[in-house]
C-alpha cells in the first residue's frame, strides 16, 4: 500500500492512500514528462525502426507496432508492443530493441 502512516498533509493528518497515488501521478506525469518532446505512433516507430535497422544483425527488421502505455509509477509513455525481426536474428534484435527503447522513452513522450 503507499503512503504509509508517515505520509501527511501540510496540516499534519495522514493522506488517505488514494490521496497519496493521486499526487505521486501528478508529480510524475508532470514533472517527468516535461522535458521530453511529442512524437506521434507513427513518428515513434519510424524512429525505433530505423535504428533497430542500423543495430548488428537487425537490418533485415520489417516492423515495429508501439502503443501507449499508461501507468504513473514510470516516466515511459509509450511502448514497443510487437516487432517483426524479417530476416534478421529474432534474440539479436530483442536485445538491440530494449535498449533502443529505454533510450528513446528518455527523449521522447507519446502524443495522443
Amino acid at each position: 500500500m503507499l503512503g504509509g502512516p508517515n505520509v501527511t498533509r501540510g496540516s499534519g493528518h495522514p493522506l488517505a492512500p488514494e490521496d497519496f497515488e493521486a499526487r505521486i501521478r501528478s508529480y510524475v506525469c508532470t514533472t517527468a514528462m516535461t522535458d521530453k518532446s511529442p512524437k506521434t505512433r507513427t513518428e515513434l516507430e519510424a524512429l525505433v525502426l530505423a535504428e533497430l535497422r542500423a543495430a548488428p544483425q537487425c537490418g533485415g527488421a520489417v516492423h515495429v507496432t508501439v502503443v501507449a502505455y499508461d501507468d504513473y509509477r514510470v516516466p515511459a509513455t509509450w511502448e514497443v508492443a510487437s516487432f517483426n525481426p524479417g530476416a534478421s536474428e529474432q534474440e539479436a534484435c530483442e536485445c538491440a530493441l530494449g535498449d533502443i527503447v529505454s533510450r528513446l522513452q528518455r527523449r521522447f513522450d507519446i502524443s495522443q
